[in-house]
């Protein structure tokens, strides 16, 4: 006797049953996960809140003239400044205004920014359609990185720009993967969020901007010949894939037009490059610390060094020009110092490489103990061994090629810049991703199969 044959609507039920399931799964897991971020960053705000009142970048500084009504200026309280990037200081000063001091002020701006860095890499995840288990260990490890929880007590931008980069990254996957020509309105609102958030990184880390364009040219490639493209002439065409960088620029515009009025120089990014291009491009680190002297340069050479430098911008006549004057000298001293020293340069490149994606952070051997660096070890060691997984098995899969393209980006920059592990902090959703995609493709080793042209890994497709 033949079974009876299972109805349209039964197997309707039961598909919408089990997205019911796992959309509630997910939902009680990622509230689970925000729960362990805040227990996880309070307890390190309890245990080292004292670092909230430290201003080592000069961001709180910054935000007390904003919140004060002067506008953003330099020390002396009367020069505009563009040293530093301007959106964690607006964050911060829209919380000095009303009163809040300014060790709480870090505190809520980096608590919110772990929390929405949480729910932004499992959607990233999600978005790469790793299964529930998998969403689940992206969640866990976002909630947990050392990294960005250690500097929960720091007014600095790594919680910020990880929160902001990785949200970017989900709206950007969407519209690769799902924005359609015949669906206008929703194609051109995920552009524009994902263009606002890439422009509001931009102005918490300048690297982002490299970012932007390296992931623009990979999308244009990815999307020129998709179905969608291909019913577009040129222009049209170019205008529907550039749609977030347009975004991400008009985002920028403000700070630009902001510096040209001030200095009359086009700065897109910041005064602070041609310092930073400097400090990792120069004699004495060369012969300290690139020439295996010395781990990390200490710190009566860097002061001595500094000095120096100060010096040398007196004698040259620029002590007291505009800030993108000395960023250009600085520029210039950098390139010579590079010209002179090839060979020296080039074994800096690696140096800032080894840094980059070291597993543990090299000037942190004093101020932690044994077994926390072992474990912090262990779990960067794990997640490199992903991410070399997911470049041996998942390269032919759209998505995870863009994720790599901004980790690419950042390495780019960060090989010329100076570099220590905390730089790439803002890709640490992407990188927690990308390893665990690895380690699930190697641990399953499903068959690939081929979706709309492209080939994916099935296990991805679960």
């Amino acid at each position: 006797m033949q079974p009876a044959a299972v109805g349209f609507g039964q197997v309707f039920e039961r598909e919408s049953d089990i997205r019911w399931s796992q959309q509630t799964g997910i939902m009680v897991t990622t509230g689970g996960l925000l729960v362990l971020t805040l227990v996880l960053r309070i307890t390190v705000i309890v245990v080292d809140g004292d670092r909230l009142q430290s201003d080592p970048d000069a961001y709180v500084r910054l935000a007390t003239m904003l919140a004060e009504g002067k506008g953003y200026v330099a020390a002396n309280g009367i020069h505009p400044t563009a040293f530093r990037p301007v959106f964690y200081p607006l964050l911060l000063a829209g919380l000095l205004t009303p009163g809040f001091s300014s060790a709480d002020a870090v505190a809520i701006c980096n608590l919110m920014a772990g929390l929405v860095f949480v729910v932004g890499a499992v959607q990233l995840a999600r978005e790469l359609n790793l299964h529930c288990t998998g969403v689940a260990i992206v969640g866990f490890a976002a909630a947990a990185d050392p990294l960005l929880v250690r500097y929960t007590t720091e007014p600095m931008t790594e919680n910020v720009c990880a929160a902001t980069f990785t949200v970017s990254l989900v709206y950007l996957l969407r519209f690769v993967r799902h924005a359609r020509c015949s669906d206008t309105g929703y194609g051109f609102r995920v552009a524009a969020i994902a263009g606002l958030l890439l422009g509001v990184s931009v102005l918490c880390r300048p690297v982002v901007m490299v970012s932007c364009v390296l992931l623009s040219l990979t999308m244009a490639v990815i999307q020129w010949h998709s179905i969608c493209a291909r019913r577009l002439s040129v222009i049209p065409r170019l205008v529907w894939i550039g749609m977030p960088a347009v975004v991400a620029a008009l985002t920028v515009a403000p700070w630009v037009i902001r510096n040209a009025l001030h200095f009359g120089a086009l700065i897109p990014a910041t005064t602070h490059g041609g310092y930073t291009l400097l400090l990792g491009n120069n004699s004495e680190f060369y012969q300290r610390v690139v020439s295996g002297r010395q781990a990390t340069w200490d710190a009566n050479s860097l002061q001595g060094w500094q000095h120096g430098l100060h010096r040398g911008l007196e004698e040259s006549g620029r002590g007291q020009a505009d800030e993108h004057v000395v960023d250009d000298w600085m520029y210039q001293q950098a390139v010579t110092e590079i010209r002179n020293q090839p060979a020296m340069a080039v074994r800096a490149v690696i140096l800032r490489w080894r840094r980059f994606w070291a597993l543990t952070p090299t000037a942190s051997g004093d101020s932690l103990p044994g077994y926390l660096l072992y474990a912090v070890g262990t779990w960067y060691g794990l997640t490199g061994i992903g991410l070399i997984f997911s470049l041996l098995r998942l390269y032919r899969n759209h998505y995870v090629i863009l994720l790599w393209v901004s980790v690419m980006s950042f390495l780019v920059v960060h090989s010329f810049y100076w570099t220590n592990t905390r730089m790439r902090a803002p890709l640490t959703g992407a990188l927690i991703v990308l390893s665990t995609a690895g380690w699930v493709a190697q641990m399953r080793r499903p068959p690939v199969t081929q979706t709309n042209g492209a080939a994916v890994d099935k296990d991805l497709l679960t």
